[in-house]
């Protein structure tokens, strides 16, 4: 793919050739991208162009600071010239006096104000006019908070004052395409939003998974409910839109549990149980592992009520977003929530598969079950239901079916998947029965049934 992004009068970015978002066909060419990526592209181009920097800080008033880096451990002093016009400092070596870093400031909603620097190694004697008169760096790294390292890049080559041929930066519109989604046919103004910070939109769009601000395409009239037991309907398979992220939501007693958090989806199902259930609000929030894309939206649900609950080990992940108390729960102890209409548990163990060390197992049946009523087994980026039965980490779903054994999952339990890999097989979408999964990945699953479960529970089994 190739892009142009433009500053000036006809501030734009459009896509000219192909697409970075592989929910799109890479073959189309996208286009013009919308307001938000617009407005971080252009401060991602100004990030990255180091020589216009320079020359826009010696024109205009910046003030100098000292800034330090990786305060945790090194403690590096550099000195820094701010420009609060761009949101970003460029911070110089005081050793070799050639520029280290440019400094991007963020509000993460995990990590708080954030700082995602843009580090240059590797400085190489480049000829200008016939002199070697001008060092560049050949390694650029995205370095998050001074310590973790996004995104590696290695340039082949530089080459200096190139030529263009008239009408290179021009945007254009491709053809209409009505089933690309993510195509935009129009230059869209830069704009900016307090609920897409620029810490989500770099992830969401480098990952290649932007698609556009969710909560402008979908809202309540949006949501999509599934039984997996249509005779119990205390237990939802729920999603937003389209069943990429989907989640169970449990009613129990005094409201309700939701599996993972998806963020911007959020927000619509608080609105939504506002609407159609009055009476009851999310008291828990259980997600499964604190990566972004399953956890963001449990501030949402936090500030609407509800308790957030996690294995101990994640408690760092989310304590700095939030002041309100966090139940934690270990591999002693699941965190159980038990009434007269549900038993839901959720299971973690510091052996978990490498995906997250944080990686729960929510289970949920209904109260005083019988071998003959549903018992689920929530999980993500683990099992992938699907008509050809793809398992992208089938050692992770052997390493499943391995601890649900140790705690006794009724060999008669359905996997929820959060994520869908491909159409059903088994049950609703995104569903597969345990057994089936066990088979696929050439494991006899034994077999256990309900008064397995409880009498591991009783004497205190562990995921």
């Amino acid at each position: 793919m190739s892009l142009v992004v433009r500053d000036d009068s006809e501030h734009y970015a459009c896509f000219v050739n192909g697409s970075n978002n592989f929910l799109s066909d890479f073959r189309s060419t996208q286009g013009y991208t919308d307001g938000l990526v617009t407005n971080y592209l252009i401060h991602q181009a100004h990030q990255y162009a180091l020589p216009w920097l320079l020359q826009h800080f010696s024109k205009n008033e910046s003030h100098l600071e000292k800034y330090l880096t990786n305060q945790r451990y090194s403690n590096a002093a550099y000195d820094a010239i701010e420009s609060s016009e761009l949101g970003l400092a460029l911070l110089f070596d005081p050793t070799t006096k050639l520029p280290y870093a440019v400094r991007s400031f963020e509000d993460h909603v995990v990590y708080g104000w954030s700082t995602s620097d843009l580090v240059f190694t590797n400085f190489q004697p480049f000829e200008v006019r016939g002199e070697l008169n001008i060092s560049l760096p050949l390694r650029l790294q995205t370095v998050y908070n001074s310590l973790y390292v996004l995104e590696d890049i290695l340039l082949d080559s530089v080459t200096i004052n190139p030529t263009f041929p008239s009408g290179y930066f021009d945007g254009h519109e491709p053809a209409a395409d009505p089933q690309n989604t993510v195509q935009r046919l129009t230059p869209a103004e830069p704009s900016a939003s307090p609920e897409y910070p620029l810490s989500e939109i770099h992830e969401w769009y480098e990952a290649g998974v932007w698609a556009g601000p969710f909560t402008e395409m979908y809202n309540t009239s949006s949501v999509v409910v599934d039984y997996p037991d249509p005779a119990f309907k205390n237990i939802m398979k729920i999603y937003v839109g389209y069943n990429d992220y989907n989640q169970l939501l449990i009613e129990h007693e005094k409201g309700f549990i939701v599996t993972d958090s998806p963020p911007h989806r959020s927000k619509i199902i608080i609105e939504w149980l506002r609407q159609t259930r009055p009476n009851k609000k999310i008291t828990h929030v259980v997600p499964t592992h604190h990566h972004s894309d399953h956890a963001d939206g449990f501030v949402d649900y936090v500030n609407d009520g509800a308790t957030l609950v996690v294995p101990v080990v994640a408690r760092s992940y989310y304590e700095q977003a939030i002041s309100q108390p966090i139940i934690t729960y270990t591999a002693e102890q699941p965190f159980i929530l038990k009434d007269n209409l549900i038993d839901f548990r959720s299971y973690w163990s510091p052996s978990s598969p490498p995906h997250t060390e944080d990686q729960a197992f929510p289970v949920v049946t209904r109260a005083n079950a019988t071998n003959s009523d549903v018992f689920i087994l929530y999980e993500a980026d683990i099992v992938n239901p699907g008509s050809n039965a793809v398992y992208y980490k089938s050692l992770y779903a052997l390493d499943l079916l391995v601890r649900c054994i140790k705690v006794g999952i009724p060999r008669s339990a359905l996997i929820v998947s959060a994520h869908v890999h491909g159409a059903n097989t088994t049950g609703v979408s995104t569903t597969q029965a345990l057994a089936e999964v066990g088979e696929t990945v050439g494991f006899k699953y034994p077999e256990l049934t309900l008064r397995d479960w409880r009498e591991c529970n009783e004497r205190g089994c562990q995921m």
